[in-house]
């Protein structure tokens, strides 16, 4: 995804497959990929990498483009703002079981929030923006990765380093 465009991904409903209802009881999720935000990305001072239809999670950057987590009414912020034209492997993680979100940044942990309420709202899984397409991310999205269920930081850390196959079992 570039420019200031959006993708709804059709089917990817975050109510019943990340939220804790329906196929995904825990409610947790990880969501990853490689940012790079444009000029225009650190002037707005936000941008949303992932978002739903309808309100609840709106994940990207937000205060001077710190590393931003949200469902809709539980946000934080990480230690991490993101540099114009510049790279940077960007990881979302929340557990549902355990009630934390996490933030990463090229492997490192950059924010805890402890007591974050499951993801709410309604409707698709969006990339690039967040409620239906507002504040939309400014820049490249590369990458683009789901899981309904969070991914350790070891796992974390080596996606975004490359340290070890895909295929590589973790003990």
């Amino acid at each position: 995804v570039g420019g200031n465009g959006f993708l709804s991904i059709v089917g990817l409903d975050v109510p019943s497959m990340l939220a804790n209802r329906g196929s995904n009881p825990t409610g947790s999720y990880t969501l990853a990929c490689w940012v790079k935000p444009n000029a225009d990305a650190i002037a707005a001072g936000e941008g949303f990498i992932w978002g739903q239809t309808s309100q609840g999670i709106h994940n990207g950057l937000r205060n001077t483009n710190q590393v931003h987590q949200a469902h809709w009414g539980a946000a934080h912020n990480g230690s991490h703002p993101h540099i114009v034209d510049e790279w940077s492997h960007t990881t979302f993680v929340y557990d549902g079981v355990l009630d934390i979100g996490t933030m990463y940044v090229n492997g490192g942990l950059v924010g805890t929030n402890t007591g974050k309420v499951a993801p709410q709202g309604g409707g698709n899984l969006i990339v690039g923006a967040r409620n239906n397409g507002e504040a939309p991310f400014r820049g490249h999205l590369d990458d683009v990765a789901v899981w309904d269920f969070p991914l350790p930081a070891l796992f974390i850390n080596d996606i975004a380093t490359n340290v070890r196959a895909p295929d590589e079992a973790y003990a």
